[in-house]
């Protein structure tokens, strides 16, 4: 008896806790894209690790948030939509300057883009993210572009 009001409770709440995520993501979505121009948005799962080792721990778990990542002009900006607060430890936004290099991995038959950065503290950092091939590919090559591109100098002095 008590298992026929523990199931349809436990399916409301899970129904109820995807609306809050699904409205807290759009939201941050448009928040962090407000005013700016947005090239193209994918969804990737992204997983904190140090190493190679540490990311195949990762894939066996399969405990990681999704993300919808952001592509601007001249950063990226990561949108979780979690209401409970997990994916901390990636910031909201890293600028195309601070990010030192992106390369793909294949981890356990898995395609990945490992993204190493600076943080502000002057520490690099990295992280894995986990999706679709090609639209890694097209991050990949979103970063190189904007960090091989030559800088134009004002000689103008204007």
């Amino acid at each position: 008896m008590f298992e026929l009001i523990l199931f349809p409770i436990l399916v409301i709440f899970v129904i109820v806790g995807e609306i809050m995520e699904y409205r807290k993501r759009e939201k941050d979505i448009n928040k962090a894209s407000a005013g700016k121009k947005c090239f193209r948005e994918f969804e990737c799962v992204i997983m904190i690790a140090d190493s190679d080792s540490e990311v195949k721990l990762t894939l066996f778990q399969r405990a990681t948030p999704s993300y919808n990542v952001l592509l601007f002009e001249d950063h990226l900006a990561f949108v979780t939509g979690f209401v409970m607060g997990f994916g901390e430890s990636i910031p909201d936004e890293i600028e195309i300057k601070d990010i030192n290099f992106a390369c793909m991995k294949y981890i356990l038959k898995t395609d990945l883009l490992l993204v190493n950065y600076n943080r502000k503290a002057k520490e690099s950092s990295q992280f894995y993210m986990e999706g679709k091939k090609e639209d890694l590919l097209f991050i990949k090559n979103f970063i190189e572009e904007r960090n091989g591109r030559p800088k134009v100098i004002d000689l103008t002095g204007k």
